[in-house]
């Protein structure tokens, strides 16, 4: 059921962005940042309000999705394809539950000319 609820909040957080920043001629970027500002505030004023797994991760999940509805209008995105890019984001952000990310990310012996602080 988490992962409904995660899967639901990306696809809202690049649907809503888009809606916000170009049919009400908002800006990408202040579309993302208002209505990322307003879904962190709200989970930060009551995270006993639901789980607090959710509490944590809606907020993260909803800021990068609306990375995806800051797309440029020029390209002729569809809603559909809005949808789409927002669930296959929340998708990949629960993967990483599990061990499908291991290892990436962190410095290790034999590739110590990717980290700058080791």
């Amino acid at each position: 059921m988490n992962d409904l609820i995660l899967c639901l909040t990306g696809v809202a957080g690049s649907v809503l962005t888009y809606f916000v920043g170009y049919q009400l001629k908002q800006g990408a970027v202040r579309a993302s940042a208002i209505l990322s500002l307003i879904v962190a505030v709200f989970f930060h004023l009551f995270p006993t309000l639901i789980d607090p797994f959710l509490t944590t991760q809606i907020p993260l999940i909803f800021i990068g999705a609306s990375f995806i509805g800051m797309v440029s209008h020029k390209t002729n995105v569809s809603v559909f394809q809005l949808v789409l890019a927002g669930f296959i984001y929340s998708v990949s952000f629960t993967w990483h539950k599990g061990d499908v990310f291991s290892g990436y990310g962190r410095c290790t012996r034999h590739h110590r000319w990717h980290c700058f602080t080791y």
